[in-house]
C-alpha cells in the first residue's frame, strides 16, 4: 500500500544551495579569522631564522676579532677604501682580515738563566726562552712549522712593524720547542722591533671574512698564504689559490659595513660589524644588527 505523501522526507534544490552558500560564507569567514595569527606565526618563525643566522655570523666574527693579532685588523670594500679603515653599506664586496694568534707570552732578554737563551735584537735569532709558560701551543702539532712567531706588531702597512710584510714575523721551527722556549726560523729582528712590553705572539693563520652582497653571502676563510698587498687577497679565487679554505657564514646577505678605529693614541681599537640579512619570503622586513669588538691593541 502506498504511503501518504506527508509521510515522505528530504529536501528541496533550493534548500542544499541555501545551505552551500551558507557554508562557504562561514569557511570564507573562519578563513580571514585564522589567516592573520597562522601568518603571523610563520613570518615570526622566518624572522627569527633570520636574526639568529645574523646573530651566529657576527659573534664567530667577534670571536675570532678578539683573538686577532695586535694591529692586524685591516679591510677593503668595491666601494673605495678610507685608509684601509671602513667598508661603507653601498660596497658589494666587503672584505675584513685579521691574523689569528693561537697563542702568546713574554721574552727575556736577561739573566737569571741561560745567556744564550735571551731574545737578542740586531742579530740572528734563533730561539729563545718564556718567562712563563704557553697555554695553548701543542709542540707536537704537525702544523707547527706552518705558525709564525711575531713581535712588536704596529701596523697593517708599510715595511717595518708589520706582520704581513715580515719584518717582525718568522716561521716556527720543530726541535726545542716547548711550552717554555721557542724554536724558529732564523731572522735578525732590528733592534727597534723590540718590544716595549717584551711581548711576542704565536699567529697560526691568517683569517678573512668575505661579504658579497651580489651573491647574498658572507664567507670565512682560514689557511691560506699571508701576503702583505690586501689588494691581492680579498677575493674568492684570490683566497682560494692561496690555499685558503672557505665556510659559509650566513646567506639572504643584502648588506654589509665593517669599520675599524685603531685608537692609536691608547692602544686599543674598535672594530664594527654591520651586517644586514632579508628573507625574500619576506621582503619588508629586513634584519639589520650591529656589534662592536674592543681590539687590545698593545703590541
Amino acid at each position: 500500500m502506498r504511503r501518504p505523501r506527508h509521510f515522505l522526507r528530504g529536501f528541496t534544490l533550493i534548500e542544499m544551495v541555501i545551505v552551500i552558500t551558507i557554508s562557504g560564507i562561514i569557511a570564507v569567514i573562519l578563513a580571514m579569522i585564522i589567516r592573520g595569527p597562522v601568518n603571523g606565526i610563520d613570518a615570526q618563525m622566518k624572522r627569527a631564522e633570520v636574526v639568529d643566522m645574523a646573530e651566529s655570523a657576527l659573534r664567530r666574527m667577534q670571536r675570532d676579532i678578539r683573538a686577532s693579532l695586535p694591529n692586524s685588523v685591516r679591510i677593503r670594500s668595491t666601494a673605495g677604501n678610507t685608509g684601509d679603515a671602513t667598508c661603507p653599506t653601498n660596497a658589494s664586496v666587503c672584505v675584513i682580515e685579521i691574523l689569528h694568534t693561537l697563542d702568546g707570552g713574554r721574552y727575556r732578554t736577561s739573566p737569571p738563566g741561560n745567556a744564550n737563551a735571551r731574545f737578542q735584537f740586531g742579530i740572528p735569532e734563533t730561539d729563545f726562552d718564556v718567562i712563563g709558560a704557553l697555554q695553548t701551543l701543542n709542540p707536537a702539532d704537525p702544523l707547527l712549522t706552518t705558525y709564525s712567531m711575531v713581535v712588536n706588531n704596529q701596523a697593517t702597512t708599510g715595511t717595518t712593524y708589520n706582520a704581513y710584510f715580515g719584518d717582525n714575523r718568522t716561521l716556527m721551527a720543530v726541535g726545542t720547542t716547548s711550552t717554555t722556549h721557542i724554536s724558529m726560523s732564523s731572522k735578525n729582528f732590528g733592534a727597534y722591533l723590540a718590544s716595549p712590553r717584551q711581548r711576542f705572539f704565536i699567529v697560526d693563520t691568517p683569517v678573512t671574512y668575505l661579504c658579497d652582497t651580489t651573491a647574498g653571502t658572507l664567507t670565512r676563510y682560514q689557511g691560506y698564504t699571508i701576503t702583505s698587498n690586501h689588494a691581492l687577497m680579498d677575493t674568492d679565487a684570490e683566497l682560494t689559490a692561496a690555499g685558503g679554505v672557505g665556510s659559509r657564514v650566513a646567506q639572504k646577505v643584502v648588506a654589509c659595513r665593517f669599520t675599524y678605529q685603531s685608537g692609536v693614541s691608547s692602544r686599543a681599537g674598535l672594530t664594527t660589524m654591520e651586517l644586514t640579512i632579508q628573507d625574500s619570503a619576506t621582503p619588508s622586513e629586513p634584519v639589520r644588527l650591529i656589534h662592536q669588538v674592543h681590539v687590545y691593541n698593545v703590541p
